[in-house]
């Protein structure tokens, strides 16, 4: 990402509601298949400013990753310098079966060999670990917002199961989130002078902030499926 979405990111992770609601049930869906004792390791793949991973370290020996000196600088403020590594899955240094847990939130698209990605989360988780990601969907909604953030792609269904196929993965859930805002963000894509506005970076009135939390968080943890979402959500096992 850009230097300025680093700091964007920094300024609203910490309260606007599309970034609390995934760290919440991302954290909770990590919680319902691995019990942690604080020995167990996670790694965060692309870790930005660091928030999520500085609160996943109550609860498991975390590992932060990420390509960028922006990122780096934040990580800093938050995690112990033994704890923060630069760099890209395919440089990694790690044995292989090293974590328990591997995490890549809204990294994936940013990934051209996604499937070199996906080879080298594999490598390096235990056997029986778990991988959770969230990735973009819906190539319908492709814009120059995903162009300004470094985007590849973004993602259906069926894509990314198969990038996360038997016999090496056991999917655990893959669904669309985020899909009740769906009819606002697509005008939002194809109207110019909205494009222009991020709604990531700015934190709305509170209730309506918590409005939409609620329907992103309800959206990732509801028995319900629907076709389509702005997101994907994937909790997966290492065999």
């Amino acid at each position: 990402m850009n230097p300025d979405e680093y700091h964007a990111l920094h300024e609203a992770e910490s309260r606007h509601w599309y970034y609390c609601a995934k760290r919440d049930f991302v954290k909770q869906w990590i919680l319902r298949y691995t019990k942690p004792d604080g020995k167990r390791r996670l790694l965060d793949v692309g870790s930005g400013t660091g928030l999520f991973a500085k609160e996943m370290s109550h609860h498991f020996d975390v590992c932060a990753m990420d390509a960028s000196a922006h990122s780096l600088a934040y990580l800093e403020r938050v995690l112990p310098a033994d704890r923060i590594f630069e760099g890209t899955l395919d440089q990694t240094r790690w044995e292989d079966e090293t974590f328990d847990v591997i995490t890549a939130l809204d990294v994936l698209e940013h990934i051209e060999d996604d499937h070199a990605a996906s080879k080298a989360m594999y490598r390096l988780l235990r056997p029986g670990g778990l991988l959770v990601l969230t990735v973009p969907a819906s190539m319908a909604l492709w814009s120059d917002f995903d162009e300004r953030l470094h985007h590849f792609r973004r993602y259906n269904r069926l894509g990314l199961a198969a990038l996360f196929s038997l016999p090496h993965w056991e999917i655990q859930t893959l669904r669309y989130t985020n899909w009740p805002v769906y009819p606002a963000v697509y005008l939002a894509r194809r109207i110019p002078s909205i494009r222009r506005v991020r709604p990531e970076n700015r934190i709305p009135p509170h209730w309506v902030n918590r409005l939409l939390y609620r329907q992103f968080f309800w959206s990732a943890v509801t028995r319900f499926r629907a076709p389509f979402g702005v997101s994907l959500l994937l909790v997966a096992r290492r065999r």
